[in-house]
């Protein structure tokens, strides 16, 4: 079983779900990790969200949300367009959220 969320990290998803929103897109469920920081006083939120809809969409996505939150970092981001004439790609988004311990 996966420990619940801290306070902090649920108003952070808060934060990137109205994010989405705003640019029009649905996040499907996503996944998270939650790991300590080696030699730091920091725990680390491994976040993956899948995404799809169109490329300006999840450019003002991850804009607004690393915009609203300073501890939220985009890790890595896969772009996959099934055929070239569609519009639409589907994205798959790693963030790292950073939080104090207790958070």
């Amino acid at each position: 079983a996966r420990p619940p969320l801290a306070p902090a990290a649920a108003a952070a998803l808060r934060r990137l779900f109205d994010a989405a929103e705003q640019a029009g897109l649905q996040l499907a469920q996503g996944e998270y990790r939650l790991t300590e920081v080696k030699d730091a006083p920091l725990r680390r939120y491994q976040l993956s969200l899948p995404v799809a809809g169109g490329y300006p969409e999840i450019r003002a996505f991850v804009a607004q949300a690393l915009n609203a939150d300073p501890a939220l970092a985009l890790t890595a981001i896969q772009l996959r367009r099934e055929q070239i004439e569609n519009p639409e790609l589907e994205a798959l988004l790693n963030f790292t959220l950073y939080l104090e311990p207790g958070a």
